[in-house]
């Protein structure tokens, strides 16, 4: 059975981590997102940021894109009756096409 997984699309900015909390408090776990950029602020928990050496050493990482130079990719906790993740386009259609996943998509959209 595929696990489902709620994939969260929209600019930065626009309000996708804080949908990915509200669903969280209905039971539905946040893929663990893992990158290589910069924290933006000090209370950027949005990630957890890795040097190259430590994200290259990650195990089973879904839905691999670079962005602006830099690593993104996720890793999924065990347990958990549903998932939401904050994607990219790219790491989407790596979802898509892995089997082990029902992906539906949630695309916030908010003024520039």
């Amino acid at each position: 059975m595929s696990k489902p997984i709620i994939a969260i699309l929209g600019k930065s900015g626009s309000g996708k981590t804080e949908f990915a909390k509200i669903l969280q408090k209905n039971n539905i776990q946040p893929i663990q997102s893992h990158t290589t950029r910069p924290k933006r602020d000090s209370n950027d928990t949005s990630h957890k940021f890795h040097d190259d050496e430590s994200f290259d050493a990650l195990k089973d990482i879904i839905a691999y894109t670079e962005y602006g130079g830099y690593k993104y990719g996720g890793t999924l906790p065990e347990g958990h009756p549903a998932y939401s993740y904050v994607i990219d386009e790219h790491g989407l259609k790596m979802l898509r096409e892995d089997p082990r996943f029902d992906v539906k998509t949630v695309l916030i959209l908010a003024p520039d």
